[in-house]
């Protein structure tokens, strides 16, 4: 076992008679959230952005908080989005819903056994 505050020996020394690596001992802190006074003032102007112009993705919206003087990253930008519950006004994809309204054709062919050239033919509109 492994002691940090042994006098003889090094936490080198140790790792090396143990057949341990260094870096697998040591716990390295995290590194520093940035501070939320810079986050909450990057919320507002955020909000007052995604206001204005709620059709603004990320990339958009990154450049007019650059203009503002704000520097954030993409990133950081992202995650401050979500945690404002803020996402770009835009169409979503509809491909694979189909409209109740619409007339559902049958399919001819199925049961169709298609043995030879020119039994059946297919075009596209």
């Amino acid at each position: 076992m492994i002691e940090p505050e042994h006098k003889e020996l090094s936490i080198r020394r140790q790792s090396r008679l143990l057949g341990v690596n260094r870096n697998r001992l040591a716990k390295k802190p995290h590194p520093p959230r940035a501070d939320r006074a810079s986050d909450q003032q990057a919320l507002a102007a955020l909000d007052r952005l995604h206001t204005r112009w709620p059709f603004y993705g990320q990339r958009k919206l990154k450049v007019e908080l650059d203009k503002l003087g704000l520097g954030v990253n993409r990133k950081r930008l992202r995650r401050l989005m979500e945690e404002a519950g803020i996402e770009a006004i835009a169409p979503k994809r509809w491909t694979s819903m189909p409209n109740a309204a619409h007339r559902k054709y049958p399919y001819l062919l199925r049961g169709l056994e298609i043995n030879r050239p020119d039994q059946v033919w297919c075009s596209d509109i």
